[in-house]
């Protein structure tokens, strides 16, 4: 794979996934004005989707080949998310500024109209509301990000209501870490590392229930970590480290270098795996969970910023010069490091942390031990079946191949899982290169990349959401619903798996 150079730059590419057959879509032309995170009312054959800023738009899915807007619905604060059991529907709403409390909407879906039933206080910047699949509890992510001076910085925390016993009487309790000492988290792996105290550097970002309701497990994208929640209890009983890609090794080469060209090669670099969206699942009547390890870092402020590269540590002395010599450091030209924790304190460094895992992984969800890695899967296919697609930048919209190589890579976003007729799949949003990922989950210990999906007319999958055949508006057949934040359009896919 190594010294693979890039015959030419594509201008314009659409490549279909035998499984994926995409039948509807909506644009700015039907006057949507973004798509990011969407949720379905069954009895409605309705969509809910998010704009990625304030509006929230319904969506008739009656004939999935030609989705019609409904209605749209403007709030004050950037919407997040949104989440339904049955015919009812939370909204999260952020506030203004994003470091106050925010607030949980509550509908109740009645002829395609939504009718408020109570709105609730939740933790500051929520953004990630999920409904419990028996409907009795919801959860919020809220991730508490510090305002762009890093003056204000809100603790994250969970927000949890118990609707069991109707709205009226429904209660939030808040869920925080504050019961979690700082150095045994650290000692496990959870990264805690920010302008702040270790509670305000903990970010809970995206949030799965177990299949039976009983426990939910929120991704701490920046603190490479996972909570795992105890629902019954209204309590983090867990906080877990999730390691790292060890680059060094066979099955994780990697593209870290922007030449143009496409060179998979391993390197003594490991990636924080940093997850996004993360998906519960059960497989022969055993709990798991799969993420989407896209990394994190914070650059935006060089007051704050977390990165540094091998150059600057090199010029410190703080470089292992038999392991780093000028030609690797040289190889490894911007690539992020982590400038607070270079390589886990063992200087001088014969290894450097990065950030993502450019990955998917599974992990145990009793134990929180991880199982399995994809390792260089992605980037793999890529160069292997769409080398015009390798690592670009489709935020940009113009396809520069091996443009994001030194830069999170594919960059894996959000992931779904999803039971069809033929088994279980996993369908994951890649952010970056721009595509829809399918893993074959048939073996949770050793899933194997079926396909890939992309268009340079749909770029940036933000949310994933599959729609199980029983509950599909096609009687029968299962459905994947896609928004693309870049592009800002919205797709709707038959899964012909």
């Amino acid at each position: 794979m190594k010294n693979t150079i890039l015959a030419a730059l594509v201008l314009s590419v659409s490549l279909f996934a035998a499984g994926l057959e995409e039948v509807g879509r909506l644009t700015r032309a039907n006057g949507l004005s973004g798509s990011e995170i969407s949720t379905y009312i069954a009895s409605q054959k309705m969509l809910v989707t998010t704009s990625g800023d304030h509006e929230v738009f319904l969506i008739s899915l009656e004939n999935p080949e030609k989705p019609q807007i409904l209605e749209s619905l403007n709030f004050k604060g950037e919407v997040p998310c949104v989440s339904t059991h049955r015919d009812f529907l939370a909204i999260a709403e952020m506030n203004n500024p994003k470091t106050s409390p925010g607030t949980l909407h509550l509908y109740k879906v009645q002829n395609r109209k939504l009718n408020k039933l109570k709105s609730f206080t939740v933790g500051a910047h929520p953004d990630m509301v999920a409904f419990a699949p028996d409907g009795k509890t919801l959860l919020v992510a809220n991730e508490g990000e510090p305002d762009d001076e890093a003056e204000v910085d809100p603790e994250g925390s969970i927000s949890l209501i118990d609707i069991s016993n109707g709205f009226e009487t429904a209660r939030v309790s808040e869920l925080d870490f504050a019961a979690f000492d700082s150095l045994s988290l650290a000692n496990a792996g959870v990264r805690l590392v920010g302008p702040g105290r270790y509670l305000q550097n903990i970010e809970p970002e995206y949030i799965s229930y177990s299949p039976d309701s009983k426990f939910a497990f929120a991704t701490l994208q920046e603190n490479n970590a996972v909570a795992k929640i105890d629902v019954k209890k209204a309590k983090i009983t867990d906080v877990w480290g999730l390691g790292t890609v060890d680059h060094a090794q066979k099955g994780n080469e990697f593209d870290y270098r922007k030449n143009k060209k496409i060179e998979l090669e391993n390197a003594p670099i490991r990636g924080y795996l940093q997850p996004d969206g993360i998906k519960a699942f059960e497989a022969a009547g055993k709990l798991y969970f799969i993420t989407a390890d896209e990394g994190a870092k914070r650059d935006d402020d060089p007051a704050t910023s977390d990165v540094t590269t091998a150059q600057s540590l090199k010029a410190q002395g703080r470089l292992n010069e038999s392991v780093f010599t000028a030609e690797q450091v040289q190889k490894m030209g911007k690539l992020s490091i982590d400038a607070l924790n270079p390589c886990d304190g063992n200087e001088p460094c014969r290894y450097l942390n990065t950030f993502g895992g450019r990955s998917v992984s599974i992990f145990d969800a009793q134990t929180g031990k991880r199982i399995w890695n994809s390792g260089n899967a992605l980037e793999k296919y890529l160069a292997e079946h769409h080398p015009g697609l390798f690592n670009w930048n489709s935020k940009k919209g113009k396809i520069k191949p091996d443009s994001r190589s030194d830069d999170l890579g594919p960059e894996p976003e959000n992931v779904t899982v999803g039971k069809t007729k033929s088994g279980l799949y996993a369908f994951v949003a890649v952010e970056r290169s721009s595509g829809i990922a399918v893993f074959d989950l048939k073996n949770p210990k050793k899933p194997q990349i079926l396909d890939y999906f992309a268009s340079s007319t749909d770029r940036g999958p933000e949310g994933v959401l599959f729609i199980p055949a029983e509950n599909s508006p096609e009687k029968g057949v299962p459905f994947l619903v896609v928004g693309y934040e870049y592009s800002t359009t919205l797709s709707i896919y038959r899964v012909n798996y």
